[in-house]
């Protein structure tokens, strides 16, 4: 697995190398900078706020499986076959 990740490294070197060779004579104004840095900042700021709420999510148990307590919502008679749903279950935390 690492081999793979260290060839695609390498060959978007090499594809960035060439780019960067090829459009070596090209000149950019200040406004196109400003709006390359513009975009940038955008897409790091947008990836780190996901990472964030990634993290967050996480940490305080959002993406853990939900936990049904279906002993205080069991209303069934003695003997009846069918089981306690979900639906009239208490979810816990």
């Amino acid at each position: 697995m690492l081999t793979v990740l260290i060839v695609l490294l390498g060959a978007t070197l090499v594809i960035a190398g060439l780019g960067w060779e090829r459009l070596s004579g090209v000149a950019m104004s200040v406004s196109d900078y400003v709006l390359m840095l513009v975009a940038v900042t955008l897409a790091l700021g947008v990836g780190f706020g996901l990472m964030a709420l990634l993290f967050y999510s996480s940490r305080e148990g959002y993406d853990d499986a939900p936990k049904w307590d279906v002993s205080s919502a069991d209303q069934r008679e003695p003997g009846s076959q069918q089981p306690a749903t979900p639906a009239n279950a208490v979810q816990t935390r």
